[in-house]
């Protein structure tokens, strides 16, 4: 039986943090396999990625050990992967895009072999750009047409000229990426205006306050927020989550802090699990794995 390499892996590891930012990586495939090309040679603005299944965080203490302002830009070449952040999940299909921060936390999974392109960029050059900026990561921008697709194509076009263009030429077309990425965005995001935004922004206080305990049904929470059902899951849905997933992801992300914390190390992961609000551990088990590719006690016990 194939086993995975441990050597081969901690190499992509330092590779992955040489290229972008610091980041836990963990992979359960035996037939691994992971390989990052500069566009431009010396430079990790513009890179190609390919690799395997796997599961990637960037998690507040790799944030806190390396302060990174950047954006990164990741448009899927081949295969598919998730981009959580923010609260959000998009799903990425073959030409689609999404971008996220790296001064939050975010969380990247693949199921399958794929292929990625990055563009990596400081955030303030897209942020003047695009003063939504934070409420865009982790969404899905579809690259089949229109004006995602027009974005998409441009940084394509700059990363496979970028040795032509050289260091200098890509510094001054890498503002000419962000302006198109920027107006693709607005675009495809017109017709979500900041009065939904603030009621998504309540609702999601409101579910918090129940969160470890029994949440009241939708119905119900859309009659405390002055709103109908149709339009709480409207609101889910401009953000790319529905709210059961929205609900078990900060159900689960309790577990996950609480099991990394020293002061809870006496309280058992049943306990634990419990007190978010889960009240069924088999499927506890699933979803956490599901979640964080690793099972709670293998997370408990690097920890340790």
């Amino acid at each position: 039986m194939t086993q995975l390499d441990p050597k081969m892996f901690e190499h992509w590891r330092e590779r992955l943090w040489s290229t972008y930012v610091r980041l836990e990586s963990r992979t359960d495939d035996p037939c691994f396999y992971g390989h990052v090309r500069e566009a431009l040679p010396g430079s990790n603005t513009l890179s190609f990625v390919q690799s395997t299944r796997q599961l990637t965080s960037r998690t507040s203490a790799n944030i806190k050990s390396d302060p990174q302002d950047v954006v990164i830009f990741a448009v899927q070449a081949s295969g598919y992967g998730f981009v959580e952040q923010d609260g959000r999940q998009a799903r990425l299909e073959k030409g689609d895009f999404a971008i996220y921060e790296a001064t939050r936390p975010y969380r990247l999974s693949f199921d399958k072999p794929f292929d990625q392109l990055i563009f990596r960029m400081p955030r303030q050059i897209l942020e003047r750009r695009l003063p939504s900026l934070s409420r865009q990561t982790a969404r899905r921008f579809n690259g089949q047409t229109g004006s995602v697709a027009l974005a998409a194509g441009f940084v394509f076009q700059l990363a496979q000229n970028a040795e032509t263009l050289g260091t200098k030429g890509l510094d001054i077309f890498t503002n000419s990426a962000a302006e198109l990425i920027a107006n693709a965005i607005q675009f495809e995001t017109s017709g979500v205006d900041d009065a939904d935004l603030l009621r998504f922004e309540r609702l999601q206080a409101r579910i918090l306050r129940y969160i470890r305990s029994s949440i009241p049904d939708f119905r119900e929470l859309a009659e405390m927020e002055g709103m109908s059902l149709r339009t709480l899951h409207r609101l889910f849905q401009i953000h790319g989550v529905t709210p059961g997933k929205w609900i078990l992801d900060q159900r689960l992300e309790g577990v996950a802090d609480d099991l990394r914390s020293a002061s809870l190390k006496s309280r058992s992961i049943t306990e634990i699990a419990f007190s978010w609000g889960f009240n069924d551990l088999s499927s506890f088990n699933r979803a956490f794995k599901a979640k964080f590719g690793v099972s709670p006690k293998t997370m408990r016990s690097a920890r340790q």
